[in-house]
């Protein structure tokens, strides 16, 4: 697969996931409507900085945004960026309730 391409898919689906639109992203980061098609398309390749300037939008790594992933990739990361935001929000104690649950279904597979 192309770098183009990759860049494009990459660039899609942390769109879709963010729910932003060409329009908004192009007024979020400065380039024009155009510039964001181009790269939406894969026709065009953006300049490493605006690929770091993508990454603080998303929220996200230039790699994510560069190179290959997977379907299963992408939900592995999604599901393990969910799971550390609830983790964080939690208190100790239900910190400690959830690891013991998670232990009690390891022990009973056993």
């Amino acid at each position: 697969m192309e770098e183009k391409e990759i860049f494009s898919n990459n660039l899609n689906y942390l769109m879709e996931i963010s729910n932003v639109s060409r329009r908004e992203l192009s007024s979020a980061i400065g380039v024009s409507y155009f510039t964001v098609t181009s790269w939406c398309n894969g026709s065009k390749y953006p300049r490493m900085d605006k690929v770091e300037i993508l990454a603080r939008f998303f929220g996200c790594s230039k790699s994510d945004l560069i190179e290959y992933k997977s379907t299963e990739q992408r939900e592995v990361e999604a599901l393990d960026k969910e799971l550390t935001q609830l983790l964080t929000s939690l208190s100790f104690s239900e910190k400690r309730r959830v690891f013991d649950f998670i232990a009690g279904i390891k022990s009973s597979r056993k």
